[in-house]
């Protein structure tokens, strides 16, 4: 059985945090007062590729605690419950404060818009990602990735046994089963495209805990990856960027560890201040110069991120590393590696 190590908690860390980043760059240089000819922004807008990194962790680290919990299908209720608790109450809070932000929009003098209303069955549709089925619009743009990680998590919960199944020829034959649904017809807002991102990680996973060989590793991941190739380069690029710093980097530096402890938190509150915060510089210190402007954006929208994950989304997770799996006949939960997965 596979212990946890740090140098794994690390390089997910890492990634976790590098990806935030990315995404939060892409939206922040994308902001109406950044001409289109600036050539940083000519380089963020690639930063929404940061989501594509995600995938690829969650498709490593979740099925890995499963693994190191020795998850059976008697675990789901407890899964759904670790899972629920980690990423629910964060999210829910924040849909609670984008209503409270656009509120208190109306409220300033210089509003001119219309007037504030809550369209409450699209809110409920929030609680249970319906909008990813209904196609409603999202109260921030970051919710449809959460989505989706809803729809691995469920199709993981039942195949996982298959796909670390002791007879290599089930556990082969439902990871190529599971591949081939990306070609359901899909725009994009639903798992079935993003499928060979999150199946690249289930392969490096199932490499690490001994369940395949490396050559069964290598022709999997160059069928998942090879997939990839029909959304372009640069997403072919990044998945395999992604697995190597997974699979090979051992220790990381402070800072990418705090951008990796507070990226789900980034990750659910910078497009709420973006705007905002380049708003207000807009009106009380119109004089600032480009630079300074952004990067007292990036360090203000990082700041909030930091108190919001301590006074939110620490303690949920805190509860959710406490709640354990628990087998029919009283088997005793190892204890392992802890998952915090983003989207």
């Amino acid at each position: 059985m596979a212990t946890a190590k740090t140098e794994n908690i690390q390089s997910i860390q890492f990634l976790r945090g590098i990806a935030a980043f990315m995404v939060f760059l892409s939206h922040a240089i994308l902001v109406k007062w950044f001409p289109d000819t600036f050539y940083v922004k000519q380089v963020c807008v690639y930063g929404h590729f940061g989501v594509s990194v995600f995938f690829i962790i969650s498709g490593f680290i979740i099925p890995y605690s499963m693994f190191t919990k020795d998850y059976q299908l008697s675990d789901i209720k407890s899964f759904f419950m670790k899972r629920l608790l980690r990423i629910e109450p964060p999210y829910i809070v924040s849909i609670a404060l984008v209503l409270a932000l656009n509120y208190s929009n109306t409220l300033s003098p210089w509003y001119t818009g219309p007037r504030f209303s809550i369209d409450w069955m699209n809110v409920l549709g929030h609680l249970g990602y319906v909008n990813a089925i209904t196609r409603q619009p999202w109260l921030n743009d970051a919710y449809w990735t959460l989505a989706i990680e809803f729809e691995y998590y469920i199709i993981l919960a039942f195949v996982y046994p298959l796909i670390t199944h002791k007879n290599k020829a089930v556990l082969l034959t439902s990871y190529f089963l599971l591949l081939a649904a990306t070609f359901i017809p899909d725009d994009g807002k639903n798992i079935f495209s993003h499928l060979p991102l999150f199946m690249a990680g289930i392969a490096l996973f199932l490499y690490r805990c001994g369940k395949i060989s490396l050559t069964e590793y290598f022709v999997m991941t160059v069928v998942s990856l090879g997939i990839l190739l029909r959304f372009g380069l640069p997403v072919f690029g990044i998945a395999i960027a992604t697995l190597l710093c997974i699979q090979f980097i051992k220790r990381v530096p402070k800072p990418f560890m705090f951008l990796g402890a507070i990226s789900y938190s980034l990750y659910l509150t910078h497009n709420l201040f973006v705007t905002r915060v380049w708003g207000l510089f807009d009106r009380y210190l119109h004089a600032m110069s480009l630079w300074p402007r952004w990067i007292l954006t990036l360090a203000i929208c990082t700041f909030i991120a930091w108190v919001y994950y301590l006074l939110v989304e620490k303690p949920f997770l805190n509860l959710s590393k406490r709640l354990m799996f628990h087998h029919a006949g009283g088997k005793k939960p190892r204890e392992v590696l802890e998952e915090k997965t983003i989207v």
